[in-house]
């Protein structure tokens, strides 16, 4: 019975919901003609689509402020969600490196990888899982 009693969403996912929206406005800007100078500079360090893993974890964020009551299991659900959607995202950033590390000296922004991307696609998503996990309510 403990477990459907009524819960607070956890304030590590209100802050790992305003990370992913500002990271996906950012990256979205990012398209726009103008920003080419900027996105060539910041591609080799998160790759074509660096918002991605935060993009597809946040979304389901969303639903954990539309429901009227929020129970410790949905909550529990929601976050494990998103933990393991970064876990995943962040064993294409392991891929990505190990298939794509040695492009560090391309002449094509859009191609050159840094040897710091593992960093926001390995180290960063994988922090963020954990904090989210953590924060994850008990079963009882």
């Amino acid at each position: 019975m403990g477990a459907d009693r009524a819960v607070p969403v956890p304030r590590i996912e209100q802050a790992f919901l305003a990370f992913s929206i500002v990271v996906t406005v950012v990256q979205c800007a990012l398209l726009l003609n103008g920003a080419a100078p900027f996105r060539d500079l910041v591609t080799p360090y998160t790759g074509w689509v660096g918002a991605m893993p935060y993009m597809m974890a946040g979304a389901t964020g969303p639903s954990l402020y539309a429901r009227r009551v929020r129970t410790a299991p949905i909550v529990r659900l929601a976050l494990g969600i998103q933990s393991m959607i970064l876990v995943l995202n962040a064993g294409f950033g392991i891929v990505d490196f190990a298939m794509f590390h040695t492009l560090q000296h391309d002449p094509n922004p859009m191609l050159r990888y840094s040897a710091a991307r593992p960093i926001w696609t390995v180290v960063i998503p994988l922090a963020w899982a954990a904090a989210l996990w953590r924060a994850r309510p008990s079963e009882k």
